[in-house]
């Protein structure tokens, strides 16, 4: 989808051009056995959540608008 979708037609479909910047974190380490506690679980859950959106943060405080 473009913000110009359906207003013009098939030419609504052509995307906007926009920079897109890949951030790369050090690996997260995850040990552990498959039957364990369902709590253990969440906290990995939890810690991968929460380093993905501090580099969403990062890249956000970065950005200086939407198209550059």
């Amino acid at each position: 989808m473009t913000p110009f979708f359906p207003w013009l037609g098939p030419l609504g479909a052509i995307p906007l051009p926009t920079k897109i910047r890949i951030y790369v974190d050090d690996p997260i380490r995850l040990d552990g056995e498959p039957d364990e506690p369902e709590e253990e679980a969440r906290k990995k859950a939890e810690l991968v959540r929460a380093r993905v959106q501090a580099l969403v943060r990062l890249g956000l405080a970065q950005r200086k608008g939407i198209f550059t």
